[in-house]
């Protein structure tokens, strides 16, 4: 199925596009945890964090979902 489905025109790209955010979101995660450690009490500081956080799984499943479908019809 999952062959079949990445015959598709247009759907590899996103595949790959979505592997790639992927790869971003982990490495941001990654960055702005160690922030946190060292700034952890500073409640400004986490409430953007978070806040950048929500953003990024935001773009991650429904602006490439979106485009999924787009490149599914």
């Amino acid at each position: 199925m999952i062959w079949i489905v990445n015959t598709i025109p247009g759907i590899k790209q996103v595949n790959e596009l979505a592997s790639g955010v992927g790869k971003v979101f982990e490495a941001v995660y990654s960055f702005f945890s160690q922030i946190f450690e060292v700034w952890k009490f500073n409640p400004a500081l986490y409430s953007t964090i978070t806040n950048i956080f929500f953003i990024i799984i935001y773009i991650n499943y429904f602006v490439l979902n979106i485009n999924f479908i787009y490149f599914w019809w």
